[in-house]
């Protein structure tokens, strides 16, 4: 088996319900995300789990979008080596 890369995202405030429509761009390509819900150790936090494609690896400084039922949350940077 591969090793995979997941990028786990903190969030708050996702809508209740509403975690079907989470999605995520990281440097321009949509990432599959693979849950989005509560974090089951800190009351009033979420989280947003995706598996990262490898052509990320090395790809330096990019940018996260994350959009939950159409709202965009703030744009977040990851460094890549």
């Amino acid at each position: 088996m591969a090793n995979r890369v997941v990028a786990v995202h903190a969030v708050t405030s996702l809508p209740a319900g509403s975690y079907s429509g989470a999605s995520l761009d990281i440097g321009g390509m949509p990432v599959a995300v693979a849950y989005a819900g509560k974090q089951p150790e800190f009351a009033g936090l979420d989280q947003i789990n995706a598996e990262l494609p490898r052509s990320l690896a090395c790809a330096g400084t990019v940018t996260v979008f994350v959009t939950v039922d159409g709202k965009p949350a703030n744009p977040v940077t990851l460094a890549f080596r």
